[in-house]
């Protein structure tokens, strides 16, 4: 996404800057907030500089993203007549369509927890209870009957009373609970295939950013677009006439009671202010995900871990502003106060709108301090705020917004930054391209020439063998009858291509054991057999399945900081918009705390992408027979497996309490009662028990035996 729409958390006024736009007088910056917000571009100058290093992870970014675009470094594309072959490129575009294939479901899951303060849990002892209470409540009649005093009939068995006390408060709680994971899923499922902010494309670009830089942030904000509410507004009018028209009877009378202090008066004052601070109604609010450049963000150096920011106490996030912009989003002129980012002829210059012409941009930076638990807002230059620490308007428990995607993790106590795909192969590609454009150029170098002493032939005698047609003969003035052509003239000798010299076979092995990817998946294999490329499509699924649980890992995350922000931010009245009128949804803050506590959502796993597809569904088929004699086996979690292996949505093909598409069509072929048999037990469905429903043809199934891991590759095998 833009800084513009990154910035959604941007104040209307802040302290320190002009808060009318017509002002332009600016408060006095202290000095002691000089000095905090010196120090702070200070720390984060030096971070940067400290990633900006030779072959540190910034350089290395810019080099990957370089090398992946064009196929070649820069030094070999100047000339413009190199041959290249991006197969880094073609590499990273299949990794993408393989680790993201679809959009990722969340489910919503209670935690475990123990919920039963006097039941033990047991149905056997709840119906001990029950049975207990039932007794003493038949006891309880029969003695009423029988005259017995009240005081002399004895009260059922308090623990018994409790016990199912207990058990029906909890039931209560969970059907409440489950209501809510219910409208977290269906609330988070809606967000993510909100058409306008085509998620699925900007998730696939982060996996495209990550396996290009080695890493790549989500940023989960929160936005809430308010309008003015026009009823509200006709309401103010309304009072507002009604004020007017008293005062103007004040004027006119001359009793006591018609002045601006009476009651009525204080009343209609009290009322126009209620109602001019709730002028406004919520439009549209939600999570919003935003996808920052890998360069944008400014890890504290001290992390320890990438993937969770574990040991980092900051972060900062980067953005490039004009001045006018940010006097436009923080009410802070800083057009004399700011170092001012000199674009260079390569790059795009932001335009200034009030000026129309080019501007130079400031750097501004977004500081979420871990150790204090705020956020802030500082510009490069500026001695002051753009805007004063804060607690930040995203409260997570994980405290940073900021989602790390990390591939190709590595230990390393000097760089926290692992080696991305493109860096890993960069040594391949250049190789290969040397390959591709030596044998280019052995060829050129052979193409037929003939060799000559200077000034055996004239310039026409040589513009006639150059140029003449088939079966011409041609005459030559510098040849003498009796002369012999080869005595002046000879083919050029030319040095035969030897294949091996340019063999780019080895190239894909390195290809496979570097980055997973072998030479089917680029083209056409060169003398492979069927089972080598099985083998080693096997092994690339099986590199695959780290970055999907890499990712299905950033996934989780994201979703359950998702689902906390909703359950904290989200009003009722836009839950039931659009999950319906039957959401369940927490009226009180703290009921909500206790929610957020309850409830996690995850994603369902093997829902964003499929590299084991044909494996999977391969094991399936080979379990499938003992699971279906298994006793206590659930089927709703396998069938939903067997179906998203088969791009089928388990939600819409599996209604609980229907029973199987077999046990309908045999109930739908058996012949109805009232009709008459045929009298003959051989020929007679009716008369053969349960078998005569299932004699008819059936449809050929899975061959028994063994099944393949799954599907060799197509791979040019010789003959």
């Amino acid at each position: 996404m833009s800084d513009d729409m990154a910035l959604d958390d941007a104040p209307a006024t802040v302290p320190g800057g002009n808060t009318d736009d017509t002002s332009t007088e600016k408060s006095e910056i202290s000095e002691s907030e000089k000095k905090f917000v010196q120090e702070w571009c200070s720390r984060i100058k030096k971070a940067k500089k400290f990633y900006e290093k030779d072959n540190g992870p910034f350089k290395r970014m810019d080099y990957c993203m370089q090398l992946a675009k064009d196929g070649a470094e820069k030094e070999w594309l100047q000339s413009g007549k190199k041959y290249v072959v991006p197969i880094v490129n073609r590499h990273i575009n299949q990794a993408v369509s393989q680790l993201y294939a679809k959009n990722p479901k969340a489910v919503a899951k209670r935690k475990q927890r123990r919920m039963f303060t006097v039941w033990d849990g047991q149905l056997a002892s709840l119906k001990e209870a029950a049975e207990a209470i039932q007794r003493a409540t038949q006891e309880a009649q029969m003695a009423a009957q029988a005259g017995a005093h009240p005081d002399q009939i004895p009260p059922p068995d308090p623990n018994m009373v409790a016990i199912l006390q207990d058990a029906e408060a909890v039931k209560k709680y969970n059907i409440m609970v489950e209501g809510i994971a219910d409208t977290l899923t269906i609330l988070h499922n809606h967000f993510m295939s909100d058409v306008s902010t085509q998620y699925k494309q900007q998730f696939k670009a982060l996996v495209r950013r990550t396996k290009v830089n080695c890493i790549g942030y989500v940023k989960l904000g929160f936005q809430r677009i308010l309008e003015k509410n026009p009823d509200v507004t006709t309401q103010i009018d309304t009072y507002s006439e009604q004020l007017a028209t008293l005062r103007e009877l004040m004027e006119d009378a001359s009793e006591p009671d018609f002045d601006e202090n009476s009651a009525k008066a204080e009343q209609l004052k009290r009322l126009i202010e209620d109602l001019q601070q709730n002028d406004t109604v919520i439009v549209k609010e939600g999570p919003l995900y935003s996808f920052p450049r890998s360069k944008s963000i400014i890890i504290d150096p001290a992390v320890e871990h990438l993937k969770t920011l574990a040991g980092a106490n900051w972060i900062a996030e980067e953005y490039s502003k004009t001045p006018e912009e940010i006097e436009k989003l923080w009410q802070v002129d800083v057009k004399s106060e700011y170092t001012a980012q000199k674009a260079d002829s390569s790059s795009w210059a932001k335009w200034s709108d009030k000026e129309g012409k080019e501007s130079d941009t400031a750097l501004v930076w977004r500081v979420m301090n871990r150790e204090t638990g705020q956020e802030f807002f500082v510009c490069d230059g500026y001695p002051g705020y753009l805007q004063p620490p804060a607690p930040p308007k995203v409260k997570l428990r994980r405290f940073f917004d900021i989602f790390p995607l990390v591939f190709n993790e590595v230990e390393s106590e000097d760089d926290q930054f692992p080696p991305s795909d493109v860096w890993l192969a960069r040594h391949l590609q250049n190789e290969y391209n040397r390959n591709r454009e030596g044998l280019r150029e052995h060829r050129r170098q052979n193409r037929p020439a003939y060799i000559a002493a200077k000034g055996s032939f004239e310039e026409t005698d040589m513009q006639k063998m150059a140029s003449h047609e088939s079966g011409a003969i041609i005459e030559l003035n510098q040849m003498q009858p009796g002369d012999k052509i080869a005595d002046k003239l000879q083919a050029k000798p030319v040095m035969q291509i030897d294949p091996k010299m340019y063999e780019v076979d080895s190239i894909f092995q390195d290809l496979l054991r570097v980055v997973g990817t072998q030479q089917a998946n680029l083209g056409p294999t060169a003398d492979a057999t069927a089972t080598e490329s099985s083998i080693a499509e096997q092994s690339r699924t099986v590199s695959l399945a780290d970055n999907v649980d890499d990712l299905d890992d950033l996934l989780s995350v994201l979703a359950e900081s998702t689902g906390e922000l909703m359950l904290q931010e989200m009003s009722t009245e836009t839950v039931k918009a659009i999950v319906g009128p039957g959401a369940v949804w927490p009226e009180m803050p703290e009921t909500r705390e206790d929610i957020i506590e309850e409830i996690m959502l995850d994603i369902r796993a093997g829902s964003s992408g499929r590299p084991n597809q044909a494996a999977d569904l391969a094991k399936m088929e080979r379990a499938m027979p003992f699971v279906l004699q298994l006793p206590g086996v659930n089927p709703i979690p396998w069938g939903q497996k067997y179906l998203d292996l088969l791009d089928v949505d388990a939600e819409d093909a599996i209604v609980e309490g229907l029973p199987s598409i077999t046990a309908v069509n045999a109930a739908a072929g058996r012949p109805a009662a009232a009709q008459p048999g045929t009298g003959d037990p051989q020929s007679d469905p009716a008369a053969q028990g349960p078998q005569g429903a299932q004699n008819a043809p059936q449809q050929p199934g899975t061959a028994p035996g063994p099944q393949p891991g799954f599907p060799a590759p197509e791979a040019h095998i010789p003959h």
